[in-house]
């Protein structure tokens, strides 16, 4: 594995190997303590005053209580996302605000992957609600835990591959596929698209303090917004050059997208920092407070679903939102279909 240049030696506070923290002691003594470590750090995060996170900026604290403990150093490491220059955290947040742009382009590339013919299948409006309603809820719902187990970036590069895999299937094949087939690619397509919905606001959560985040939602918008009204202008300018030559533009902007994209979880980015620690020094028992005192992903789901639901139950304003998304859709599509007229 390739050492990130922000976990290399240099920024490596001290010896981490097994010689070194417990010196002489025997295999069954080194375990014992280890076993009394964990439990001590365990029993102390328990104490902790619940947040939605439920893990402290930094961890150092816990250092003196668990000496195979990597964390960051202190409330000011350059790990830590929130202590990111500001032109890395805009950056971060211009390239996440388009993935979530990605939809409106691809369905402005590939029409077809937003319709399918009710006629010729003779389904009914509830299943083609369904498709598009039942993916994006998933996706706003179990997306977000996933991200913090498996890193922002793997979920944003998966869910925006699948989202121009299912809808460039479902825009060739739209002659040739059943209605079932074509139903379950848009499932997929439309889960695709809502993923990034669910982790952009992580992604802002994580590099910003709470009070910066309103100016940092602000350049996050623009993404979505300059791609809803910029991608049928944008994919007939594109139509005008050969085809390979379009798809192989298109093909190295993804690309870019998924090379430039930084990871920003803070579990991930000391996970990192362990995976290297534990190369160089040759200890594979190194863990961070993430991994010790991490909950089963169930239990998370399951908070989050009664977060949900429970917020959807007390807010109004929600289905407000709702209304105006989509009154805001229909004109959209309609300045699409004119468009294309």
């Amino acid at each position: 594995m390739t050492i990130p240049s922000d976990t290399s030696e240099k920024n490596i506070p001290k010896d981490f190997s097994v010689e070194n923290i417990y010196g002489k002691l025997t295999d069954d003594e080194i375990l014992q303590s280890r076993k009394s470590h964990i439990q001590s750090v365990r029993l102390a995060f328990k104490s902790l005053p619940k947040t939605r996170t439920r893990v402290p900026q930094h961890d150092a604290s816990f250092v003196g209580m668990d000496p195979e403990l990597v964390t960051f150093e202190s409330a000011s490491d350059p790990l830590y996302p929130k202590n990111w220059p500001l032109r890395r955290k805009l950056f971060t947040v211009v390239v996440a605000s388009l993935y979530v742009g990605a939809e409106p382009f691809v369905s402005a590339a590939f029409p077809k992957s937003t319709t399918l013919s009710l006629a010729h299948s003779g389904s009914s409006v509830f299943v083609m609600l369904m498709v598009k309603i039942v993916p994006r809820l998933i996706g706003l719902v179990i997306v977000g835990p996933l991200s913090d187990y498996f890193g922002r970036k793997v979920l944003l590069n998966a869910s925006v591959s699948i989202l121009i895999g299912s809808s460039t299937l479902v825009h060739v094949y739209f002659d040739r596929f059943s209605f079932f087939q074509l139903a379950s690619f848009s499932f997929l397509s439309t889960l695709g698209a809502s993923s990034p919905l669910s982790v952009g606001p992580k992604i802002l959560n994580d590099v910003f303090s709470p009070s910066a985040v309103g100016g940092g939602l602000l350049v996050y918008l623009c993404g979505p917004v300059v791609s809803y009204f910029g991608s049928p202008v944008a994919v007939n300018l594109i139509k005008e050059f050969p085809a390979g030559y379009s798809s192989g533009c298109f093909c190295v902007v993804m690309a870019l997208l998924f090379a430039l994209i930084p990871e920003t979880s803070p579990a991930m980015i000391l996970h990192q920092k362990v995976t290297v620690l534990r190369q160089l020094t040759g200890n594979k028992h190194l863990h961070t407070l993430y991994e010790i005192t991490r909950e089963p992903i169930s239990v998370q789901l399951r908070r989050h679903l009664g977060r949900t639901f429970a917020m959807a139950g007390s807010h109004p304003s929600l289905y407000i939102a709702m209304l105006i998304g989509a009154l805001l859709f229909g004109v959209i599509a309609a300045i699409w279909a004119l468009w294309w007229a």
